[in-house]
């Protein structure tokens, strides 16, 4: 519904409300993607069942496939590197640092 709103606007608005309709399409094809992605990992939904026709129907408008995405994106996780290391205590590091920084700025 806001997809196809998104996409009235942009047809029919002037040139300089174009930006706005944009926005509102790209999050509302972010949205069902995002959705699509967990009825793929059966997170979405309790049944298998539900998540199969629920990612189907939403990845429809957008023109992905849901059974072979579904497909290429369980061999591209299972096919991960298992890192040894990892870099979780340099992101929380670098945030910790952030904050000081941001709080000194701020005060």
């Amino acid at each position: 519904m806001v997809l196809t709103a998104s996409l009235y606007e942009v047809a029919v608005a002037p040139w300089f409300l174009w930006p706005l309709g944009w926005i509102v399409g790209g999050c509302a094809i972010t949205g069902l993607f995002v959705i699509g992605k967990d009825c793929a990992h059966n997170v979405f939904a309790p049944s298998k069942l539900a998540n199969y026709i629920i990612g189907t129907l939403v990845l429809l408008p957008l023109g992905y496939s849901f059974e072979s995405w579904r497909i290429t994106q369980r061999d591209f996780t299972n096919n991960m590197p298992k890192s040894e290391k990892s870099n979780v205590g340099f992101v929380n590091a670098l945030w910790k640092t952030a904050r000081v920084y941001t709080y000194w700025i701020a005060s």
